[in-house]
């Protein structure tokens, strides 16, 4: 800060230039203009190095977000569409983007893990007679042991 306000006071008493201040501050140009163009704003206050952090963020997500989810139990895509629909003009941020800031605030329940049916693999019962080796309805095709491709089965 006892820097930047002597810059500023060389700048403005002694007239010194630009070129001249940054080379006997050891920085650069870019930041000499920096100073002096905060300086008559904002006073030596101005001075002082300021946040980085953006004055907003395209995709955060809203308290209109959080409730909407809070009121309906939707999966995350259904919510997104939904919030379109209801209002089209309007950018709503990606469905990862709210399901990354839901998630940070407790709003999304992962699923109870579930079994998966295994495949069944060969080999098959043989029938040796009528009515040993039983069959389901199955709608869709599927290969027979010998490799066959069935078609619809319906009865």
């Amino acid at each position: 800060m006892e820097q930047q306000r002597l810059l500023v006071i060389q700048a403005y008493e002694e007239g010194l230039g630009v070129s001249e201040l940054a080379a006997v501050h050891g920085i650069s140009r870019k930041t000499v203009y920096k100073w002096l163009d905060r300086h008559p704003e904002h006073g030596l206050a101005g001075l002082a190095d300021l946040s980085r952090r953006p004055h907003d963020s395209p995709n955060q997500v809203s308290a209109e977000i959080e409730a909407a989810r809070q009121r309906w139990k939707w999966g995350l895509r259904k919510l997104r569409v939904k919030l379109c629909q209801a209002d089209s003009r309007r950018d709503w941020p990606s469905v990862s983007t709210i399901a990354s800031a839901l998630e940070r605030k407790g709003l999304v329940v992962n699923r109870r893990w579930r079994p998966h049916t295994p495949v069944q693999r060969p080999p098959y019962a043989e029938a040796s007679e009528p009515s040993v080796v039983w069959f389901a309805d199955y709608k869709g095709h599927f290969r027979t042991a010998d490799g066959k491709r069935l078609g619809v089965c319906r009865e």
